[in-house]
């Protein structure tokens, strides 16, 4: 992939260069008499001043994609942010839902404290939409109740976006990674401040079903 990558830089590089060396023939043409023909330091002076020409706006155009995939892919963070904490809002109402029935209902108290309670005397804060639905499940008031379920739906959409949107982040982070290291812009890249993104990865594995459940 990497031979690859390599190939297709010289064949851009190569097709600037001989775009560049054409564009000064055309040039060195049009200021020179017709009767007088192009010497041969002016054929030479057109390749260099074509090589010069061609690289240089072939590294313009990179230098360009990479900045347009760099943004892309700080976008794409900055929609993640906005996902996490519309989520932590989301939950933070679930917390507090569950908090009332415990302090209220001694029935619903006993089971919500079952649900949460790792038996360690200790209250575990709901993390996501499927320990808030465990709870919702087990009360009829919670489940009968539009405002509850209206919740359940937010949190559920909230975090199916937030998982696309982490997904949406690594493609352009591959995306930026590869610009920066294709040839020839990698020789300048790090002239142009340009160096690797990390992929995003998760903290934890809240969502899998644990090994409990399953029986293993």
């Amino acid at each position: 992939m990497k031979k690859s990558n390599v190939l297709m830089g010289l064949v851009q590089l190569m097709g600037a260069i001989i775009l560049g060396w054409i564009l000064w023939l055309f040039i060195f043409a049009s200021i020179i008499p017709e009767e007088q023909e192009i010497s041969n330091f002016q054929s030479g002076i057109s390749i260099l001043l074509g090589a010069v020409t061609g690289v240089l706006v072939l590294m313009i155009i990179k230098y360009n994609g990479a900045h347009r995939a760099q943004q892309t892919a700080r976008k794409a963070l900055s929609d993640i942010k906005v996902y996490e904490e519309k989520s932590d809002r989301l939950l933070d109402k679930a917390n507090r839902v569950a908090d009332k029935y415990m302090k209220h209902e001694k029935k619903i108290y006993t089971g919500i404290e079952e649900a949460r309670n790792q038996g360690k005397g200790m209250v575990i804060k709901i993390r996501n939409g499927s320990e808030f639905q465990q709870a919702v499940e087990k009360f009829p008031e919670l489940r009968s109740n539009e405002n509850i379920q209206l919740l359940l739906r937010q949190i559920r959409e909230c975090e199916n976006g937030l998982a696309g949107q982490k997904l949406t982040y690594n493609t352009c982070v591959g995306n930026y990674n590869v610009a920066i290291h294709s040839f020839p812009f990698s020789i300048i890249r790090n002239v142009c401040g340009f160096e690797n993104m990390e992929f995003y990865k998760d903290s934890g594995d809240g969502e899998l079903i644990s090994d409990e459940a399953l029986g293993i």
